[in-house]
């Protein structure tokens, strides 16, 4: 993580959870929006709007979402 991503989201924070790729991983994982929610604790309403992109995981979410759909990719997987 860059210097400059740890003074923008802190320590122990990754940038948000890309949420383009919410649904793509979810799917791929044979997982529904209830069942997410459900592991999320949120209610199925969350998981929509992260998935129209209309809004973004708390860190604490971020954190559970790299544990149930994988990693989010790092700032240099990304540039490659």
């Amino acid at each position: 993580m860059s210097e400059d991503t740890r003074r923008a989201y802190g320590p122990h924070i990754g940038p948000p959870y890309p949420v383009e790729t919410i649904a793509p991983r979810r799917k791929a994982l044979g997982i529904t929006q209830m069942q997410l929610a459900a592991a999320l604790q949120v209610q199925i309403e969350t998981v929509r709007r992260w998935e129209g992109s209309h809004g973004n995981p708390d860190p604490t979410n971020q954190e559970l979402l790299d544990r149930i759909l994988g990693p989010r990719e790092t700032e240099q997987e990304a540039t490659r």
